[in-house]
């Protein structure tokens, strides 16, 4: 789940074919991808569905955005994907992010540390890595079906 404070210019949905991202902001709306569609009547723009329990309409389509799992990424609004997830407000969200060219990596990493509060700073090979570590520590039989090659 992917929250995004819209009216602050957060990540929104690329790849739009379907619907508007303003769209996601009005109550329960959410992008997801047409690659994880069935064709059944639930799989297209307005239809209902449930995410932990709690209604969501799909309010835009998106084409190509694929996840490392066979869960989709969904799109919606910040304060609802806390709601969804049980995530509390005090809690920092994940930002991606990039310097300019020719910056200093470490520079840029102290610069982040030194004025927020509570946070973790990652390359993109540190995360990389972090989240080949996650995968790999699945039992082995689980990597079958998750096709997660962990050699070094």
């Amino acid at each position: 789940m992917v929250g995004s404070d819209l009216r602050a210019g957060g990540l929104e949905p690329w790849n739009l074919i379907e619907g508007r991202v303003e769209s996601l902001s009005t109550p329960n709306a959410v992008a997801v991808d047409r690659t994880y569609f069935d064709g059944s009547a639930s799989s297209r723009l307005g239809a209902q569905a449930e995410i932990r329990q709690q209604s969501v309409r799909v309010a835009a389509i998106t084409d190509g955005i694929r996840s490392f799992t066979t869960t989709p990424y969904v799109f919606m609004d910040v304060d609802r994907a806390r709601a969804h997830t049980g995530v509390p407000s005090t809690r920092p969200p994940i930002f991606p992010g990039a310097g300019r060219e020719g910056c200093r990596v470490e520079q840029v990493r102290s610069n982040l540390l030194a004025s927020l509060a509570r946070v973790e700073v990652l390359t993109p090979a540190e995360f990389r890595e972090r989240s080949r570590q996650f995968w790999c520590s699945v039992p082995a039989r689980a990597r079958r079906y998750l096709s997660v090659r962990c050699s070094a």
